[in-house]
Order: structure tokens, then sequence, then C-alpha cells
């Protein structure tokens, strides 16, 4: 008699689908960018594997809170903190992380909000909102608040793969207009110039 084996289901695909159920209840254009976000942005994927158990996020520049959810859902204790200046993006956050222990999103500048201890910063999208003087300053903040061992995961278009941060850039101008961002990381909600990678480094 044959026995039928059940794949064992992928936890961060079980925690992607638990997450994107929590923005249920709010404006369709909220719960659908989450949905599709973590449906189709290979970033979520990424940074899930990065995190190990026991550790402690902090994502700035966190938007609906969608990176430091996912971490709560995936388990393991598992602490994060996402920050955000657009109070309507934390008020989403707020809403998904109901209920979610060691998951909090706050309002707040990430040039200036206190960081607590960590073991991993994450910058998803926000570093081309600034120019070269607070890029340098953000990630010394970073730096400093990171524990021993910790680590900073940052994700950006890549102008040497084609077509990479045009799109990049095409796809922020949109955003931008529609009032969806209104940049990063400031409270005065200024906009920022994309600027190419290739034209930054690290020693800028």
């Amino acid at each position: 008699m044959s026995t039928v084996r059940r794949a064992t289901p992928d936890p961060i695909e079980r925690a992607l689908a638990g997450a994107a159920a929590r923005y249920a209840g709010l404006h369709p254009r909220f719960r659908w960018y989450a949905r599709l976000k973590y449906r189709m942005d290979p970033c979520y994927r990424a940074v899930a594997r990065l995190v190990g158990e026991g550790s402690f996020t902090v994502d700035l520049g966190t938007g609906l809170g969608m990176l430091p959810v996912l971490l709560g859902e995936l388990g393991g204790r598992r602490r994060a903190l996402g920050v955000e200046w657009d109070k309507e993006k934390v008020r989403c956050g707020l809403h998904a992380a109901r209920g979610m222990p060691g998951v909090e999103v706050a309002e707040g500048d990430l040039h200036a909000f206190p960081l607590p201890p960590c073991d991993v910063v994450t910058l998803v999208d926000v570093l081309h909102y600034e120019d070269a003087d607070r890029q340098r300053a953000l990630l010394a903040r970073c730096r400093a608040a990171l524990k021993p061992g910790g680590r900073l995961l940052i994700r950006e278009g890549d102008a040497a793969r084609p077509g990479g941060a045009r799109i990049t850039r095409l796809v922020e101008a949109w955003a931008t207009r529609a009032g969806w961002n209104r940049g990063r990381g400031s409270a005065s909600g200024r906009s920022r110039r994309s600027r190419p990678l290739s034209s930054r480094s690290a020693s800028e």
C-alpha cells in the first residue's frame, strides 16, 4: 500500500499569507497594495530568511508596517519595530499589528527617532530619497544602534541592472504624484530626487 506524503508548507509563505490577511478591513488601496507587495516583491522573502529567531529588527521608513508584521507572523520570538512619519500609513500598520506581541509601529522621523539597540536594521527603498550627507548621517545612526554582530539590510534599485533603476524611479514618481509617497523620513514631506546607486558609495 502506497503512502501519500503531503508537502510541508513553507513557513515563510504561510507567514506572508497570514500577514496579508491582517490588512483586511482597511481601505481597498491599502489592502490590495499589501496583498500585491507580499506576493510580488521578493524583498520580504529575502529579509525573512536573513532575520533569525529571537532577534529584534528596526525597520526604518516602514510604510504600512509590512515587514514588522511579516516577522511577527513568522514567529520564533522575533520582535520588530517599524518607524514611519506618515500618520495614515502608521494607522494601517497599527491595524495590521493588533494582537501581535513584540511588533510595534511608531510614528517618527527616521532621522530623529531614538533607535533602540537591535540585531537588525532594515532600509527598504529609503536611501534614494536622501542626499549624500543625510545618507551618511542615517547610516551612522543605524550602525550605532546595532548590537555586536548585528546586520544592516538595505534594498535599493541597481543602476547597473538594465531598466532596474529607471523602473524604480518611474514607480516612485507615480507614487509621489498619486499621494502615496510624499517623501520618506522627513516630517516636512519633501520629496527628494532619486540618484542612481552608481553615483553613491559608503565613503561619499
